[in-house]
């Protein structure tokens, strides 16, 4: 588990990933990344956002979680990074979440119908079980999909024999269902 912190007094070497007031966070954990932003989201703090989702997005990252803790507010401009960061990474399959959401930026989520769109959780444990339960849903598609192959190669097995010839009664076909 890897922690960077971003302060003011590194702004300059970090090109704004700092504002003041605030500190981002960043913590990776196995497949995810989890950003946790300080102070309102707004003219410095969107750049310091963007920068920070484009990093994960160049490392390739696929699941981001912000922690909103600490934010009480989200100017236009950071739901704008927000919802474009979101379609380049649902582009590859992955997602960002938001959790611990104030009730401000809750009701910014909900008059924008973003609230869907922009995965947002109570907590990070229902982020937690929702990651879970999508890789338990693979796994069980993963393993239909399997299951389909196998049949649709018995299947064209079978037809395979019958045009040849190989198979001569119903007894044949019957032990090649059993196999």
């Amino acid at each position: 588990r890897s922690q960077k912190s971003y302060t003011l007094a590194k702004a300059k070497q970090l090109k704004g990933k700092a504002w003041e007031g605030g500190t981002m966070h960043r913590i990776n954990e196995d497949q995810m990344s989890i950003i946790i932003p300080e102070g309102d989201i707004q003219r410095e703090e969107v750049l310091a956002l963007e920068e920070t989702l484009q990093q994960l997005i160049e490392e390739q990252v696929n699941c981001v979680a912000i922690d909103m803790t600490k934010v009480g507010y989200v100017y236009s401009k950071g739901i704008g990074v927000l919802v474009r960061n979101q379609k380049e990474v649902k582009a590859r399959n992955g997602a960002i979440y938001l959790f611990n959401l104030k009730p401000s930026v809750q009701k910014i989520l909900l008059e924008e119908n973003l609230v869907s769109y922009l995965n947002a959780f109570g907590t990070r444990e229902e982020i937690d079980l929702e990651l879970s339960s999508v890789k338990s849903m693979k796994e069980e598609v993963l393993l239909e999909l399997g299951l389909s192959f196998s049949v649709i190669a018995s299947q064209d097995t079978k037809a395979k024999a019958r045009l040849e010839g190989t198979i001569d009664s119903e007894n044949d076909i019957t032990m090649l269902k059993s196999e």
